[in-house]
């Protein structure tokens, strides 16, 4: 473990002498991009701390549409792991790597330990669980009352180099968005008609920002 991990390992309660006390297995692992970390199906095997790197974490419907629940950051645990771990359950989604990856591996065993006997290390898990479930009530809101042509402008709008070049697919702006990959052709093909963007392969070219951002605040 590295200075940089053992440093997070402290600021969320797991202090080296927590650790030798109550024997707590924590490793590192590090993982390559485009790597799955977990399936729907699967039983929880550690708990994980980011230290860097991002994770995507994405449901897939029974339609076949990826939706994407939230991203993994450094220093950033999953909502799932704890539910999964917490609750004895299975994973209900996927968890795929966006970058090569390292994480701190706290074992199951070690994780209740610690969630026993570290005040802070329960604080920590218990915040970032609030924090994703408020994001995903976020996302349920926000897939209620979506207006998809304003997600697709915003993607965009986020998304684009200096250049104004977003370098992206349709099937990937939809699993962002959580929407249908023939709505995001729909509306890409209406700002094309209106002269906002152009698209070549694997690219869309933002030809007038002030139009985007118009679509963005109706």
């Amino acid at each position: 473990m590295n200075t940089s991990e053992r440093k997070i390992c402290e600021a969320v309660g797991l202090t080296p002498s927590l650790i030798d006390t109550l024997n707590i297995d924590v490793s590192t692992i590090n993982m390559r991009q485009s790597s799955v970390i977990f399936t729907p199906g699967d039983s929880c095997k550690a708990f994980l701390i980011l230290c860097s790197g991002s994770v995507r974490v994405e449901l897939t419907a029974k339609s076949g549409r990826e939706v994407m629940l939230y991203r993994i950051q450094p220093t950033e645990g999953c909502i799932l792991t704890t539910s999964a771990l917490l609750n004895n359950e299975l994973y209900y989604a996927q968890g795929v790597t966006e970058s090569d990856i390292s994480a701190i591996a706290v074992s199951t065993e070690g994780f209740y330990k610690a969630i026993q006997y570290s005040q802070k290390f329960a604080n920590f898990v218990l915040v970032d669980y609030a924090k994703r479930v408020s994001s995903i009530v976020r996302l349920v809101d926000r897939m209620a009352t979506r207006n998809a042509m304003q997600d697709v402008c915003e993607y965009l709008t986020i998304h684009a180099d200096r250049n104004n070049m977003v370098m992206t697919t349709q099937n990937h702006i939809a699993s962002e968005i959580g929407t249908a990959r023939e709505v995001v052709g729909r509306k890409l093909r209406h700002l094309v008609n209106e002269d906002v963007i152009s698209v070549k392969r694997g690219k869309i070219f933002i030809e007038k920002p002030e139009k985007l951002n118009a679509f963005i605040n109706e």
